[in-house]
């Protein structure tokens, strides 16, 4: 059990990173899922990483 939480955490790092990227040219805002969200400025990373992971 503890390998697929390690392995869900390393997804949610992977896909924080890809929005991270995107995040940053997009003026904060997240589309997932076709759900839009506006994501203040200096919000830390460990919070995109659990909302996506929620979402997705």
């Amino acid at each position: 059990q503890s390998e697929s939480v390690g392995f869900v955490k390393a997804e949610i790092v992977e896909k924080t990173t890809k929005y991270q990227a995107q995040i940053a040219t997009a003026n904060m805002t997240l589309l997932i899922n076709d759900v839009e969200l506006s994501i203040p400025q200096g919000t830390p990373a460990t919070y995109l990483a659990e909302l996506i992971g929620a979402l997705s």
